[in-house]
């Protein structure tokens, strides 16, 4: 018989398996078929098997792709059989909706499993992660406030950290990257989160982080990577992209299911798919949902890769109008080269990429009207003024409080939607550009910092209210910069100027002043610092010799007061005041199992609780215990080195008063016996001396 499918769950394709079916149903037992009913099943099944021989030598190609990736040949149409079932979905569920609607009708449907992908999916060989899922999933719940501050290094520190967890566990991953991602990004976030993951790919090929970029999931290399490598699992998210109302109909309707598509793709390999939301870290363990194979739907992938394959291909024009062709590494040597000592390693790749820009923008706000040249130059100084921040405030410094962007519409809108949006655009062309590159040993590409959005927007308030304040004017003595920090700032000016950097200052908003919502609001108050917290004064000798070592200053001891307690509470928990906790006995203490609470529980109702009751108590957990000695035991016998380590019988311990007692009869009973070996008559002495006499005389003959 034509084995099943894989991938499909109790499904046969094609006209000539439902009618070999029909012709031989399936029987239940061993009951042995007559000889004629059995030759004429023989006959059935070799001109079932030449049937589905020629079917499919004429037309291999409108298969189903229930065997895994699709072949590089043409394909036919996926034939629509009502009556067909495929997987858990029926064809009449999919009639008639297009390819994004069976995608959500599938996706509505899993059913995923909890499981530890360390023991059960053996994430201790290679599996695949799918990076763009691990940037969504972050930034999407809000764990990172990405679109908010924009702080490139805070979201590649979680990433790393979430990685560093994987591998502190034995997890052996990939990282990849698909290039058809950026359409997600710039739809749904803007162009900053597409700089990042630009800028994060550099991060990993720098730090020799092990990935692959593909152009996206339907490509040959992608699935020859994934034939040659062939992973234990993929993990990826499974949230639904929600674009704006204002966007696009075909982006709204294409990448709605983005991440459903390579969901869907990923099991056509046969391979198992761990999702991100909900994963946890237990101790040796990592448990996340997960789902297997055989829910992959090739009529459904079909489709859905029709719709995006074309959208996935469209080649968009990323080149740079103002890119003279140079390298970017051969770029940042010569950059280094003429800064000499001003720009350090780890600031070279920020400050040739902010010089870069803010040479182009200069170039192309410079025939445009006054408020816009004037605005052109105000967002590029204040990214410079950005850049030396950067440089000398530490990082425990930049976590401080400022305006809120949705606080200052002129921000909000003119600035971050706009100007910083092709500042973006220029990093993410910078870096694709250097991905093309050879990498340098002499040059370090440190692409994990390039941008902080919360100084930026704390740089960009100071200039612009110290400006409305000073009639239009930012002088110099206003930032108070020491005059090394000035040399490096008026060098990076001149970088942008091509002239000696010195009119940097003052910074001049006078042609601008006057546009309606430039005026920011007051920053937030300074947080003030928590209060001591209060202890009630517990008199121990543990506390007081502690105190004598150090002096405890973080808390505020007060004394109990003990009318304000509630003694209600407290009698109805049981609690004892000034009562020490023993942390070791806390922590040996285990979870009473369903038989101990209900024997606590049949206890409770009892109005006295007698001896016999106690007794039965001590009789029952005795009992428990030794039905786990022997489950012990009999698990340490099937275990090499740890047979009968462990007894199956319960070692009682003698009380103290027993043990001393029966030690002193035993002494007793020894000074008894020395006693009475003492008392020997005077004849039975006469006796024993000639003996020995005897003996010596023997001795010395």
């Amino acid at each position: 018989f034509r084995p099943k499918p894989r991938g499909l769950h109790f499904c046969l394709v094609g006209q000539a398996a439902s009618s070999h079916s029909a012709r031989a149903p399936r029987r239940a037992g061993p009951e042995r078929l007559p000889d004629s009913a059995m030759d004429d099943d023989m006959e059935d099944m070799s001109s079932f098997h030449e049937e589905e021989t020629e079917r499919d030598e004429e037309g291999s190609d409108s298969r189903s792709e229930s065997e895994g990736f699709d072949d590089d040949g043409e394909e036919g149409e996926a034939d629509f059989d009502m009556a067909a079932r495929v997987g858990h979905i029926s064809r009449q569920q999919l009639a008639g909706s297009p390819p994004e609607a069976q995608l959500a009708i599938w996706a509505e449907s899993l059913l995923p499993i909890e499981a530890d992908l360390v023991t059960e999916l053996d994430a201790s060989n290679l599996f695949f992660v799918h990076a763009e899922s691990m940037i969504f999933d972050l930034i999407a719940s809000n764990q990172v406030p990405f679109e908010e501050d924009t702080q490139f290094l805070r979201l590649t520190f979680v990433l790393e950290q979430l990685m560093g967890r994987i591998k502190a566990v034995g997890g052996y991953f990939r990282l990849i990257f698909f290039e058809a991602s950026k359409k997600l990004f710039s739809a749904a976030f803007g162009e900053s989160v597409w700089a990042f993951r630009q800028a994060f790919l550099v991060h990993c090929r720098s730090n020799g982080i092990d990935f692959a970029v593909f152009p996206h999931w339907y490509s040959p290399e992608w699935k020859d990577h994934v034939a040659e490598w062939r992973p234990s699992f993929f993990l990826l998210t499974s949230d639904t992209v929600e674009l704006e109302a204002d966007a696009d109909e075909d982006d709204r309707k294409e990448l709605r299911g983005f991440f459903h598509a390579f969901m869907l793709r990923c099991l056509s390999a046969k391979t198992h798919v761990a999702l991100l939301r909900g994963m946890q870290f237990r101790g040796n363990r990592i448990m996340a949902f997960s789902l297997e194979p055989d829910i992959y739907d090739g009529f459904i992938d079909k489709n859905v890769q029709g719709m995006l394959e074309k959208s996935f291909d469209e080649e968009e024009d990323d080149e740079d109008e103002e890119d003279d062709g140079t390298p970017i590494v051969e770029s940042l040597r010569k950059f280094k080269a003429a800064a000499g000592s001003k720009v350090d390693e780890n600031s070279a790749l920020r400050s040739l990429i902010a010089a870069r820009f803010g040479k182009a923008t200069l170039k192309n706000t410079a025939a445009a009207n006054a408020q816009t040249c004037c605005l052109g130059k105000l967002v590029v100084k204040t990214l410079l003024l950005q850049e030396m921040m950067l440089r000398q405030i530490p990082l425990d410094k930049r976590a401080f409080s400022t305006l809120p962007s949705a606080e200052w519409e002129f921000y909000d809108e003119k600035i971050a939607k706009a100007a910083l949006a092709r500042y973006f655009d220029h990093v993410a062309q910078a870096m694709g550009k250097l991905m093309q590159e050879t990498a340098a040993d002499d040059v370090k590409l440190f692409a994990c910092d390039l941008f902080d959005g919360r100084v930026f927007r704390h740089v960009f308030h100071f200039v612009v209210s110290r400006g409305l304040a000073n009639k239009g004017e930012v002088r110099e003595e206003s930032t108070k910069f020491k005059d090394w920090v000035n040399d490096e700032l008026y060098h990076m000016w001149a970088q942008c100027t091509s002239g000696d950097g010195k009119d940097f200052f003052p910074i001049d908003i006078s042609a601008i002043k006057d546009l309606p919502g430039l005026k920011p609001g007051d920053l937030p108050p300074k947080a003030k610092p928590r209060e001591k917290p209060e202890l009630a004064d517990i008199k121990s000798d543990f506390l007081e010799a502690l105190a004598k070592t150090m002096e405890i200053t973080h808390v505020q001891l007060i004394e109990e007061e003990t009318d304000e307690r509630d003694e209600l509470v407290w009698r109805k928990y049981a609690w004892t005041p000034n009562e020490p906790l023993d942390a070791v006995a806390e922590a040996e203490a285990m979870e009473k199992n369903e038989g101990e609470k209900k024997l606590m529980e049949k206890m409770k109702l009892k109005d006295k609780i007698t001896a016999r009751d106690l007794q039965f108590i001590k009789s029952y957990q005795m009992k428990q215990r030794q039905m786990q000695l022997r489950s012990l035991h009999q698990y340490s016998a099937s275990l090499t080195g740890s047979n009968k380590l462990h007894p199956p019988i319960i070692m009682k311990e003698e009380d103290k008063d027993k043990k001393g007692g029966k030690e002193k009869e035993k002494e007793k009973d020894k000074k008894e016996e020395e006693k009475k070996a003492e008392k020997v008559s005077k004849k039975q002495q006469e006796i024993l001396d000639k003996r020995e006499q005897e003996e010596k005389k023997k001795i010395e003959e």
